[in-house]
């Protein structure tokens, strides 16, 4: 087994690297002005960081939690607010384990990484749609509250072998009380690094057939805790998905959410007097996925052209931004023909003028 992160120093440069990477993600871009306002300067909170680091001696402002609705689906999602030196320390962690992540986290393995985002997800899923018959998409149950931070720190201790980046993976694991948690950009990287492990046993399933090794599977994606499997075969799907409920059961205390085999390769015909039924679409990140269509989930659309609507009525730039932002929904599907009939053309034009 190969240990990462050996030769790795606590220098101010491994924690510049980090903070520039903050400042460049959404919260720095939203909070880095509270940087000089708690510390002074960076150069301050770096060196604070370095010393607690080096004594042993880092600690956290206690978290704030709330519960917010996903305005897209109506679920209530407990949401944690970290402080900004311990948003530092996020991203410092992650980019002194970037070797560790690009090793283990699958190239399927969408979400939390730039250019793996939900557009990316929903195209590679169109080419599997159009190259198999079936596809299973199933669910990890509780997958944040379901991590406990022991079994992660022991991932961490098995595979990096450097003694201060261990130290701050654990300060940090201490302050989420026992399971990671939703709004840390640590547990997101960490929750991807611990799913990598059934993404790998996934791959090297199968069976021999005439002599030859067949994989199991045919495809897989895998964005965030979403797991799509595509194949030409309904019995070699079932018992994949069942030996990964398994292993993921047995090995991380995770469980799937109950899962079907769904048909994608036919559409609605009439077959010698029957109607055969449609195939299903491969629902991911706001996308139903057909095998010669694309549309937006309804709810989503709805947004979209009631934004739409709204901005019509009463012109603000709060609606705009939000008309143009869910337009980036829209344009990348065939949902977009629908909205020629409501000029929606014209008031994209106009709402781009508010923002």
């Amino acid at each position: 087994m190969r240990r990462y992160c050996k030769k790795l120093k606590l220098t101010r440069d491994v924690l510049r690297d980090g903070y520039l990477d903050w400042l460049a993600s959404e919260s720095g871009k939203k909070n880095g002005w509270r940087v000089a306002r708690e510390y002074g300067s960076a150069d301050a909170l770096l060196a604070e960081i370095e010393r607690e680091i080096r004594n042993r001696s880092l600690a956290f402002r206690p978290l704030r939690s709330y519960d917010k609705a996903d305005g897209t689906n109506g679920k209530v999602r407990h949401i944690t607010v970290e402080s900004v030196k311990q948003q530092v320390c996020d991203h410092i962690a992650v980019v002194a384990m970037a070797p560790l992540l690009r090793a283990r986290v699958g190239r399927n393995q969408y979400g939390s990484t730039k250019g793996k985002g939900a557009l990316a997800a929903k195209r590679r899923v169109e080419r599997y749609i159009g190259r198999y018959r079936y596809f299973v998409h199933a669910d990890v149950r509780h997958c944040y509250e379901s991590m406990s931070t022991h079994m992660v720190s022991g991932i961490l201790r098995r595979y990096v072998a450097c003694p201060w980046l261990l130290y701050l993976c654990d300060a940090l694991l201490a302050t989420y009380g026992g399971c990671l948690i939703l709004g840390s950009f640590l547990c997101l990287r960490l929750a991807q690094l611990v799913l990598s492990f059934g993404y790998h046993f996934t791959e090297g399933l199968g069976k021999v057939r005439r002599g030859r090794f067949r994989s199991l599977v045919g495809k897989m994606l895998w964005y965030a805790d979403d797991i799509y499997l595509f194949g030409d075969c309904r019995r070699d799907l079932r018992r994949a998905v069942g030996m990964l409920a398994a292993y993921l059961g047995d090995g991380f205390g995770l469980r799937l959410k109950p899962w079907k085999i769904c048909r994608c390769d036919q559409p609605c015909t009439i077959v010698k007097g029957r109607k055969r039924p449609r195939a299903e679409p491969c629902d991911i990140a706001g996308y139903k996925v057909y095998r010669d269509h694309t549309v937006l989930r309804r709810r989503i659309y709805l947004h979209a052209v009631r934004a739409f609507g709204k901005f019509a009525k009463r012109p603000a730039g709060k609606i705009a931004r939000r008309a143009c932002s869910l337009w980036g929904y829209l344009k990348h599907t065939d949902s977009r023909r629908t909205c020629r009939n409501r000029g929606i053309a014209s008031l994209l034009s106009q709402a781009k003028a508010y923002c």
